[in-house]
């Protein structure tokens, strides 16, 4: 793939960051015929600063160069440039590709608290930054806000109450977003919104699983990323069609079988209210098929785990991570150490919900 890639003047300061949703696969990213990033797993999400190798005049040229290998998948995978790419410009301090981390700590009836962890990066020497967040709820009215100094560089914490809060379940699937702004002085630097739903969920032994403190079952489906005989190209409305669907059948949650799926899917999932296993390899050390993720697993297994928890831990859809597929590590006798290894990853990144995989 190759165009021209027109960028808005960045000035002093500024910055701009191509975001892959998904490239199918093995990702080479050149600007000015330079490589400026490589990512080979087809199904997660990238990005990457191309400031730096920008012109300053003239026109930039975009490439990208994607291999498939034959027998790399169990099933269809699809090719190229399936999911979107973005680009994000910003000037001076902003909030970077999946900034913020949201969680929603005491949850009744009555309120709910709301956590909200901002990074915020910014040129060296930049003082006198503060944050102000508004919490809104599905109408636009703020239901909630903060204002808290900043240090730019580091992750701002701030703290709200939601009273009488409209709980997230599959049967009310009630949306909230954190409208967040960066301000020197009165000037706004940056604004970030974070789309998320006030729930709580538990699994007990004794008692199994609980959504906003009511006891129910999953009535799940495995959904591969294909949309049949359209492909694998993103396609909002075959999506939405196909979930409405099976909300028509009495599904409640799905499995994405098996691997990260795509942004669109979660923002859905969020919207329509299905519950979301959101897993992540086929694959482990040992091959599957002749070049599936195996190749990748030693090198690339932190920064793929890493990536799927930012960019899908703020979904209230999301309920638990999946670290792979009847994967054939588990019988071998280093299984129990790569399968806590991925856990202890998963949970350094979002301590929040429970880490499953499928077996067989």
């Amino acid at each position: 793939y190759r165009r021209t890639l027109a960028v808005p003047a960045l000035g002093k300061g500024g910055q701009a960051v191509l975001l892959f949703d998904g490239a199918m696969s093995n990702a080479r990213v050149y600007i000015n015929g330079k490589e400026v990033m490589f990512w080979p797993y087809g199904y997660n999400s990238f990005s990457v600063d191309i400031t730096p190798h920008l012109k300053a005049k003239g026109p930039n040229t975009l490439a990208v160069r994607l291999e498939n290998q034959t027998e790399a998948s169990r099933w269809y995978p699809g090719a190229g440039l399936y999911r979107n790419v973005h680009l994000i410009t910003t000037q001076g301090a902003h909030v970077p590709v999946w900034g913020t981390y949201l969680t929603t700590p005491e949850v009744s009836a009555a309120s709910a608290s709301v956590k909200l962890k901002t990074k915020v990066d910014a040129p060296a020497g930049t003082t006198g930054l503060s944050l102000k967040t508004d919490l809104r709820d599905a109408s636009g009215k703020v239901v909630a806000t903060a204002t808290t100094p900043v240090t730019a560089g580091a992750e701002t914490e701030q703290n709200f109450t939601v009273a009488s809060p409209k709980l997230w379940s599959p049967e009310t699937p009630a949306m909230y977003v954190a409208e967040t702004k960066i301000l020197s002085g009165s000037t706004v630097q940056d604004s970030y919104k974070t789309p998320f739903g006030i729930r709580s969920f538990k699994f007990e032994k004794e008692k199994g699983f609980s959504l906003n403190g009511q006891p129910r079952k999953f009535k799940g489906v495995c959904n591969h990323h294909d949309l049949g005989p359209l492909g694998t190209a993103i396609n909002v409305a075959a999506l939405r069609h196909q979930l409405t669907i099976l909300k028509d059948m009495g599904c409640d949650a799905i499995r994405t079988s098996h691997n990260m799926p795509a942004p669109e899917l979660m923002q859905l999932c969020d919207e329509m209210g299905f519950m979301v296993m959101v897993e992540s390899f086929d694959e482990w050390k040992t091959p599957k098929v002749k070049n599936g993720y195996s190749q990748y697993f030693d090198q690339w297994v932190e920064k793929d785990l890493t990536n799927m928890v930012h960019r899908d831990r703020n979904h209230p859809s999301a309920i638990m991570w999946s670290i792979g597929n009847e994967v054939p590590d588990q019988s071998s006798p280093n299984g129990p150490a790569i399968a806590k290894k991925l856990q202890d990853i998963v949970h350094r990144e979002d301590p929040t919900r429970p880490v499953t995989m499928g077996m067989d």
